[in-house]
């Protein structure tokens, strides 16, 4: 049977690039309409963190799929969690 894409690999990618959106327009939703938006944006980003590792998990375990928009997702979705570990760390360290 020939690999392709399936409807898992474009949510994957999908779900890495919500995130990565999702990071960058937390700053200005908060300026814009308050901060309980905002703290639903972080929410929506915590969420979607994992839903990529798990979307992740899933993609690499297929036989049936194809790997390079696995592979591209993977890449944003380490990217995502590098930057929310380091502003964690920052955040814990000083304030």
């Amino acid at each position: 049977m020939a690999k392709s894409y399936s409807w898992r690999s474009y949510t994957f990618l999908t779900v890495s690039v919500l995130v990565s959106i999702l990071m960058v327009s937390i700053d200005p939703v908060a300026v814009a309409f308050s901060e309980r938006a905002a703290t639903f944006m972080i929410n929506c980003v915590f969420i979607g963190l994992l839903l990529s590792i798990v979307l992740a998990v899933i993609n690499f375990i297929s036989n049936k799929e194809k790997r390079l928009i696995s592979i591209i997702a993977l890449i944003i979705t380490l990217l995502n969690i590098a930057v929310v570990v380091f502003f964690l760390w920052f955040g814990a360290n000083f304030s």
